[in-house]
């Protein structure tokens, strides 16, 4: 038989790591050369070692949520995870929300995460326009304003 175990934050398995260490351990048991109970020997997958909160969303970048919150604040997470999925841009910080890199690198590969931009960016011309150039679909997602304004739309 196999398990795998998981940690994050400072202690339990991670002895002591950092926060924004995150550590998976694949744990296998002796088994028969056939394997018990008609299953394998060895395992028919492998589970990365991920070293970092950041490698882990890069991986799955929805595993966001599951951060704390100091690691949701944490940059370099964020813009990992967003790059991954942009759906993770709804789980980022406020501060982070804001931050015009992280929502347009999050609006390039979901649209709709332009809705959890904060409320100066989804304001922003500029933005706007940022935004339609690299998603046309973006525009579903303004305000009507913004919609309607001719350089957001002859950015689409």
């Amino acid at each position: 038989a196999q398990a795998a175990s998981s940690s994050f934050g400072g202690g339990g398995a991670t002895g002591g790591r950092a926060a924004s260490e995150a550590t998976v351990v694949l744990v296998m048991h002796p088994v028969s050369e056939s394997g018990a109970a008609g299953m394998p020997a060895q395992p028919t997958t492998s589970l990365p070692v991920l070293d970092s909160s950041a490698e882990l969303v890069a991986h799955n970048g929805m595993a966001l949520q599951a951060l704390p919150e100091e690691l949701r604040a944490d940059r370099g997470v964020v813009l990992a995870a967003v790059r991954q999925d942009g759906r993770a841009f709804r789980f980022a910080c406020e501060a982070l929300r804001g931050d015009r890199e992280v929502a347009l690198e999050s609006v390039k590969r979901h649209p709709e995460a332009i809705r959890f931009a904060g409320d100066v960016l989804r304001a922003d011309r500029d933005f706007a326009v940022e935004a339609a150039a690299l998603n046309v679909q973006t525009l579903d997602f303004l305000c009507d304003e913004l919609r309607s304004d001719p350089a957001v739309i002859a950015a689409a």
